[in-house]
């Protein structure tokens, strides 16, 4: 399984969204990991309920920011974050029925979700806040 290495690219410029990013790519890389070394089905379970549950932290210091900013895009990025949440929880419920399939179509999804939002979504959103405080 690819892994995802933290470069100058995914900076943000704001030391707490950026050492967010930064933690959950290294959860990321943590599940990619075991399930590419055969860890049992309830330990990639637990790390990514892991994920979920700092991803959730990270989109929440995202979402207070665009709204104490008045962001206009708000809504469309608030319903990737939704997204992300409802797709990764509907894998923890199939990982169990279909573990093999399952894992790989979920790290794929993960891995470009994460990659995509953070160099996309996130870019956009920085440029748009000037006056966002590190």
């Amino acid at each position: 399984m690819d892994t995802i290495l933290w470069e100058k690219e995914y900076v943000l410029g704001y030391e707490n969204l950026d050492e967010q990013h930064k933690s959950i790519i290294e959860l990321y890389n943590d599940i990619a990991i075991r399930a590419t070394n055969g860890f049992n089905t309830s330990m990639i379970i637990n790390s990514v309920k892991n994920l979920l549950d700092y991803a959730q932290m990270d989109f929440s210091t995202e979402e207070r920011l665009m709204i104490l900013n008045n962001y206009p895009n708000f809504k469309s990025h608030r319903n990737e974050h939704d997204f992300f949440i409802r797709r990764v929880e509907e894998y923890l419920d199939l990982l169990e029925v279909d573990y093999d399939s399952v894992a790989v179509e979920m790290i794929y999804f993960m891995r470009e979700w994460i990659t995509n939002h953070f160099l996309n979504s996130d870019k956009e959103l920085v440029s748009e806040l000037p006056n966002l405080e590190n």
